[in-house]
């Protein structure tokens, strides 16, 4: 589980495999201040730092090095280690700059599910440039704000977003 600004979120699997999930905000870089890539440098391998230190407009920064900690929060969660491991061993590449929907996917006030056409998967994961297999991680944006990361061993399917109601969720467990 996972939950950022009002939205919380959870995998639910038939399978018992281990599933990792982050939501992360671009927007909580500025509670960092400048010099927040420097700040953070012990949590990135040296081959994704220098890609992010290459990204010269601030925007595209902010939201690649967003995703980049979805990654690793998302990994480490399927792993259950959490933020506790070598983050800066694990080595995503081929890291995509996110679209921002065009349209909110999960915004509507009523039980809403949409399979989400904006899902990247071309991430991949390497420690000590051995390509871990299988992983399947699947990055989208939910907003213009929030990334969503997902990892776990052979993901079926491309995953799907539901918005539940509060509400429904309350009634269920009363």
């Amino acid at each position: 589980m996972s939950n950022q600004q009002g939205y919380t979120s959870m995998v639910i699997s038939y399978q018992s495999e281990e599933v990792g999930i982050d939501l992360a905000s671009i927007s909580d870089i500025e509670k960092f201040g400048n010099g927040y890539l420097t700040h953070f440098k012990d949590i990135f391998h040296p081959d994704e730092y220098d890609f992010l230190e290459s990204v010269h407009d601030a925007k595209e920064l902010e939201c690649l090095f967003t995703e980049y900690w979805a990654l690793k929060e998302s990994y480490t969660k399927k792993l259950g280690i959490g933020l506790n491991g070598e983050l800066g061993a694990y080595n995503f590449q081929n890291v995509a700059k996110l679209s921002k929907p065009t349209i909110n996917s999960i915004d509507s006030s009523s039980f809403d599910l949409k399979p989400n056409s904006h899902w990247s998967d071309s991430t991949k994961l390497f420690i000590n440039n051995t390509h871990i297999q299988p992983l399947d991680i699947h990055l989208t944006m939910l907003n213009n704000d929030i990334v969503l990361s997902v990892c776990g061993d052979q993901i079926p399917n491309t995953p799907s977003l539901i918005k539940i109601p509060l509400s429904l969720i309350t009634k269920f467990f009363s």
